[in-house]
């Protein structure tokens, strides 16, 4: 599951971060506090991202209806943070992501992100593999 987070990280922050590049940070602040939770069918909506994050970080590694509002949530903090803090965002084992290059950028080539390279998991359960056997197949006359 951390595999298949992580990558959907890689992939979704920086693209988001591009989106909201040209936003200034007053606009970015009150995106993320106006946020709102959709999946809701009775009863108030989580207002903000940091409610979402919080009252559905369990749909968000579980799954549940709520799943999407809570990606989104995340995805839309982290990417507002890598932008609008001088150093980025680095979390433990996903990833970093920076605006500017900066001292101490794990990526000194100075790409504005950096995007962890794709592991291929080793497979669990080993296939047996099957024979291969040759099969006659009788020809017919066409007359």
């Amino acid at each position: 599951m951390t595999g298949v987070f992580a990558d959907m990280l890689a992939l979704l922050v920086p693209l988001r971060m591009e989106e909201l590049r040209t936003t200034n940070a007053e606009h970015l602040q009150d995106h993320l506090k106006k946020m709102t939770c959709a999946g809701h069918k009775t009863g108030t909506p989580c207002q903000g991202a940091v409610d979402i994050i919080a009252c559905h970080s369990d749909d968000l590694q579980y799954g549940g209806r709520h799943r999407p509002d809570a990606r989104r949530a995340l995805v839309d903090s982290l990417a507002v943070a890598a932008l609008l803090t001088p150093g980025g965002v680095h979390t433990s084992g996903l990833g970093h992501w920076c605006a500017r290059p900066h001292d101490g950028c794990v990526n000194p080539a100075g790409r504005p992100t950096v995007i962890r390279p794709v592991v291929d998991p080793t497979p669990t359960v080993k296939r047996r593999r099957r024979p291969v056997v040759d099969v006659h197949i009788p020809e017919v006359d066409a007359s």
